[in-house]
């Protein structure tokens, strides 16, 4: 079953992604986005400086709904560049749909080692009274996302060390180390899926 978002992201691609240009203007357009929605949400404030001056739910529900809408930018380009890998009948868009996607999986795996964007959803989870407020769904979607990035990232690991560390010198050789290793186990699965496909093709 496909959600109606993927299948009209798909329909667009077909019909607008016709050179490898398209899918690197494509990825381009999705990172900066991705990019302006991450630091909006890092440098919004939830203090205010004045203790008067409590935080809204409202204002930890817009910053949620700005945590969802990087996924939803994630999931639509990965999907879409899914799709043409497996399906589109040039081998150069396939491959360059390859090429995206190993680039678009790095920043994904730059964001689950982002400690600042950890951090402010730590901010946000620590306002009892106003995340109380929110919806089931809001506060389980709030704690999904900071297991997801504990799980995928250690990027609490990393918070902890920055905290202990008078230097942030050996967290950032630590995170670019664990970007590099996942990347490179996302770039062994494709391998292992390309070569599976392709036994399966001679027989």
């Amino acid at each position: 079953y496909q959600s109606k978002p993927q299948q009209q992201n798909q329909s667009f691609l077909s019909k607008n992604i016709k050179s490898e240009t398209d899918i690197f203007e494509f990825m381009n357009k999705a990172l900066a986005r991705c990019k302006s929605l991450r630091n909006e949400i890092v440098n919004t404030s939830l203090d205010s400086g004045n203790k008067a001056t409590t935080v809204t739910a409202q204002t930890i529900a817009h910053l949620l709904n700005l945590y969802d809408e990087i996924s939803n930018e994630l999931c639509l380009f990965l999907d879409g560049m899914e799709f043409l890998r497996f399906t589109n009948p040039s081998e150069d868009l396939r491959s360059a749909a390859e090429e995206a996607i190993h680039e678009f999986s790095r920043y994904l795996h730059e964001l689950n080692t982002d400690v600042p964007l950890h951090k402010k959803l730590q901010e946000m989870m620590n306002e009892k009274q106003a995340f109380s407020q929110l919806s089931l769904s809001q506060q389980r979607a709030a704690l999904l996302l900071q297991r997801d990035m504990e799980k995928h990232g250690g990027v609490h690991v990393l918070n902890d060390l920055e905290d202990a560390e008078k230097s942030s010198k050996s967290t950032k050789q630590k995170r670019n180390a664990i970007i590099e290793l996942s990347s490179k186990v996302d770039m062994l699965n494709s391998e292992f899926i390309r070569e599976v496909g392709a036994a399966e093709e001679m027989n």
